[in-house]
């Protein structure tokens, strides 16, 4: 499991959500979780990172890890980038203002 967030501290809440079901591994940058990537089964991916925004988040960690179940939390509420997103293989998106342990777990066993 990959949590890929440039923002440490949002990182690290995320980390600390989803230790009681998995041990998640933190990434900075999309080259840091590309890097990664190989041996996870799931990440948690933001969209704006230092290396990428966006969607295309979404297609370049899809590329490198066909069988990676990506969930997005962003803090971006747009029908049009949830779209995309959905489009460019996530999973789920969930805003991060509400979101919780039971909510992203659900979303990445759904």
């Amino acid at each position: 499991m990959l949590v890929i967030d440039d923002d440490p501290i949002f990182r690290k809440l995320v980390v600390v959500m989803l230790s009681k079901s998995t041990a998640p591994t933190p990434a900075a940058t999309l080259a840091d979780a590309l890097a990664q990537a190989k041996g996870a089964d799931a990440a948690v991916l933001d969209l704006t990172l230092p290396d990428g925004r966006g969607a295309d988040l979404v297609r370049r960690l899809r590329a490198a890890a066909p069988g990676l179940a990506i969930v997005v939390l962003s803090g971006e509420d747009s029908p049009e980038v949830r779209r995309a997103c959905l489009e460019a293989g996530a999973k789920a998106f969930l805003l991060k203002g509400g979101v919780d342990g039971a909510a992203l777990e659900k979303a990445l066993a759904s």
